[in-house]
C-alpha cells in the first residue's frame, strides 16, 4: 500500500485509506506551494458539503482496543443516515483485528442479485452480454469484503452506512500468557465519527438495529459463497 494505491480507493465514494505518506508526498512535491496538507477535517468538510449538509458535528470519539483472543464484533452500521467514521491505527493492524467492510453496502440500491444470477447460470447471462459487465474490475473488488489492514498512523475513512465489523484479534503471545505490560499484540485504534446535526446516530430503533446484525451476516455469507462459486463458473 503506497500512497498512489491508497488514492485509487477513492473510486469507492467515501471509502478511503488515508496514509501518512500522502501528506509527506504532498509536502515534498512542492515546498514552495502554499497549499496545506490534507487533513481529516478537510475530508469531513468536503463530504458534508457535497451532500448539501451545512451543520454536522463530532458525535463519537473513543479509544478502542482489541486484546488477543478477542472475537469478532457483530455486523452493524454506525448510522442509518449519512455520516463519516474514521479509524486511526495506533499500532499496525493486520491479524490483530482489522475492520471488515462490505463495499458499497451504504448505497440504497445495493444488491447481490446480479452476482448470484451470474454464479448460478453464467453461460445463459453471458449470451446477453451481462456477465462481462459483472466481471469488470470494480465488480470483482466488490465481490469480497475489505479488510482494513493499515499501518500505525494511517486512517481508514468510510461512510457510516456501510455494513462493517471489527474482526477478532487472532494474535497470541508465544508463551500463551497475556502479561499486564505486554501490549505488542493488542490492536489499539482511535475511532472518530461525524454526523449531520439533524440525524444523530444510530438513526434507527432497536428493531432495525438488531435486524442489521442478521442482514450483515447474510450478506457476508452470500459473498463468501460467491467467492467459492466463482472458480466453478469460470471453468
Amino acid at each position: 500500500g503506497d500512497a498512489n494505491s491508497s488514492r485509487r480507493k477513492t473510486k469507492y465514494p467515501w471509502l478511503r485509506i488515508f496514509r501518512r505518506s500522502d501528506n509527506i508526498n504532498n509536502t515534498n512535491a512542492d515546498t514552495t506551494s502554499s497549499s496545506k496538507p490534507l487533513t481529516l477535517q478537510d475530508i469531513v468538510k468536503s463530504y458534508f458539503q457535497q451532500h448539501g449538509i451545512e451543520r454536522y458535528e463530532l458525535t463519537d470519539l473513543q479509544f478502542l482496543n482489541a486484546l488477543p483472543k478477542s472475537t469478532n464484533q457483530i455486523w452493524h452500521r454506525d448510522n442509518k443516515f449519512r455520516g463519516l467514521t474514521a479509524i486511526v491505527a495506533l499500532q499496525n493492524v493486520r491479524g490483530n483485528g482489522p475492520t471488515e467492510l462490505i463495499l458499497k453496502s451504504h448505497q440504497p440500491k445495493y444488491t447481490l442479485w446480479p452476482r448470484i444470477r451470474n454464479a448460478i447460470a453464467p453461460s445463459f447471462f453471458s449470451s446477453n452480454g451481462e456477465l462481462e459487465h459483472e466481471k469488470s474490475s470494480d465488480s470483482i473488488v466488490c465481490d469480497q469484503p475489505l479488510l482494513g489492514c493499515i499501518d500505525a498512523g494511517d486512517t481508514i475513512i468510510y461512510d457510516a452506512r456501510i455494513f462493517h465489523r471489527g474482526r477478532g484479534n487472532n494474535i497470541t503471545n508465544t508463551d500463551g500468557v497475556k502479561d499486564s505490560d505486554d501490549n505488542e499484540n493488542d490492536r489499539p485504534v482511535l475511532v472518530l465519527r461525524w454526523d449531520a446535526a439533524r440525524t444523530p446516530p444510530p438513526g434507527a430503533g432497536i428493531i432495525v438495529t438488531t435486524s442489521n446484525i442478521y442482514v450483515g451476516s447474510m450478506l457476508y455469507a452470500a459473498l463468501f459463497a460467491l467467492q467459492k462459486l466463482a472458480p466453478l463458473s469460470d471453468n
